[in-house]
């Protein structure tokens, strides 16, 4: 096989509002509950699902992006999830999330 055909989110939108105030021991459950979907996926060998990590931009934007990171070994892909509004006039995707830019280039501590 040529690499994964399907791409999974265990914890989609991780840092929304309601999930962001949660206690710490609540965001430590989701995460150690996405490390157990990952560990299940590989010990069944299903090395076509690729798994992709994806908060709101506002986790890049706080820096509260790694609270909610699982670990470097369980995740395949780094996603962004953000929207066009109009009072940000439809913005280039580097002018909309360039906290997300940033942490991917190295170019910040985040």
């Amino acid at each position: 096989m040529a690499g994964p055909r399907l791409l999974t989110s265990p914890a989609p939108v991780v840092d929304r509002r309601v999930v962001a105030g949660l206690a710490t021991n609540v965001k430590r459950r989701r995460k150690a509950a996405w490390r157990r979907v990952r560990t299940i996926f590989r010990e069944e060998r299903a090395d076509n699902v690729a798994f992709v990590f994806c908060p709101t931009w506002l986790a890049f934007q706080t820096g509260r992006v790694s609270s909610f990171w699982p670990g470097d070994s369980m995740v395949d892909w780094v996603a962004v999830d953000g929207y066009a509004r109009p009072s940000n006039d439809h913005a280039p995707l580097t002018e909309l999330f360039p906290w997300f830019y940033d942490s991917g280039s190295g170019t910040t501590s985040r």
